[in-house]
């Protein structure tokens, strides 16, 4: 009776989370998904990845993603460019920075794949009238102020704050 009770799932979810045990957390969240679909579960689920990846950072098993190989490799070319410029010029040292800084972007946009792929599944869950829970949107924009896109939570938000009085 336990793998499909849903309190005993958030509740694994939770201890798992606070544990540092996150595949375990992740597992619970994702069966719970399974048994209610339901916005709450969703929640769950793409705040356990929030979560992980908050704590962790780039996984071992995301590292091999397409994805974020690709923004690696690009990274790390950067770093190579930059790594060879000889700095004589103020110009030449502006370059280089450039280069880092860039390098560093693709970096950080390579550990945040999860959190943008999470934003996307909550977007395709949400029901085409909308979300008249508020728990979504609400979702939605956390994860967004989690790879600090500030403009977009906040447009989130004030949806959530608009559609106050028809919240259930």
């Amino acid at each position: 009776a336990y793998p499909n009770d849903t309190d005993m799932l958030k509740l694994g979810a939770k201890y798992y989370m606070s544990t540092g045990r996150y595949d375990q957390a992740r597992d619970c969240a994702y069966q719970l998904v399974q048994t209610a679909r339901n916005e709450e579960s969703y929640v769950i689920y793409t705040d356990v990845i929030a979560q992980t990846v908050a704590e962790r950072g780039l996984s071992a098993d995301l590292a091999e993603d397409g994805e974020v190989k690709s923004l690696l490799a690009q990274s790390e070319a950067l770093q190579k460019q930059a790594n060879e410029i000889q700095v004589i010029t103020e110009s030449d040292e502006e370059r280089r920075d450039e280069l880092q800084n860039l390098a560093q972007d693709l970096q950080e946009q390579a550990a945040q794949v999860e959190i943008n792929r999470a934003i996307n599944y909550l977007i395709a869950k949400k029901p085409l009238l909308g979300d008249d829970t508020g728990l979504l949107d609400l979702q939605i924009a956390k994860l967004y102020l989690a790879v600090d896109d500030r403009d977009t939570a906040r447009e989130y938000i004030h949806q959530v704050v608009c559609s106050s009085g028809s919240i259930r």
